[in-house]
């Protein structure tokens, strides 16, 4: 198995979005102490609350999403797992049927002359039509690396931009 791109997501904004939700329950009870010499029971309850709030980016980094685009054998493999167990979905497109790559890069709206490269949409050209690889890998942004790896086993394969 070769990987492609392997993304696992939120660790660092789940952790981030924890310190904060720690900070502004420390920093309620801190203000409300400091202006009355002793804490309401509705600024603990508000803490509380922040508190609580923690749980779910806690799950979030206990069971990340992951998304793998890979090479196993002569098969492309692409794998997206929304949290550990639940929802896993895998495609496998066989390399020999790969013809080329087509990417389809999207127009700003109301700017002329202006392309999003990095909400590039990207399909497979095999003999039975495209295959369209998900949106979740980023294909506009990890452009290059696709298509080195597809290089690789396949060296003739046609890139393609479609604006």
């Amino acid at each position: 198995m070769k990987p492609i791109i392997h993304l696992k997501e939120g660790l660092l904004g789940n952790f981030t979005t924890v310190a904060f939700l720690l900070a502004l329950a420390a920093t309620a009870v801190w203000l409300d102490h400091r202006s009355h010499g002793e804490v309401s029971i509705f600024t603990w309850v508000l803490a509380a609350l922040f508190l609580l709030s923690c749980y779910f980016p806690i799950a979030n980094i206990r069971t990340p999403k992951s998304r793998t685009l890979s090479i196993e054998d002569s098969q492309l493999v692409w794998r997206i797992r929304d949290k550990e167990g639940e929802d896993f979905r895998e495609e496998r497109l066989p390399l020999k049927q790969i013809r080329g790559l087509q990417f389809v890069i999207p127009r700003e709206v109301g700017v002329r002359n202006s392309h999003l490269l990095s909400c590039a949409v990207l399909y497979f050209v095999t003999p039975d039509g495209r295959r369209e690889l998900p949106s979740d890998f980023f294909p506009g942004v990890y452009r290059e690396r696709i298509v080195a790896a597809i290089r690789e086993h396949i060296p003739d394969v046609q890139v393609e931009e479609v604006a």
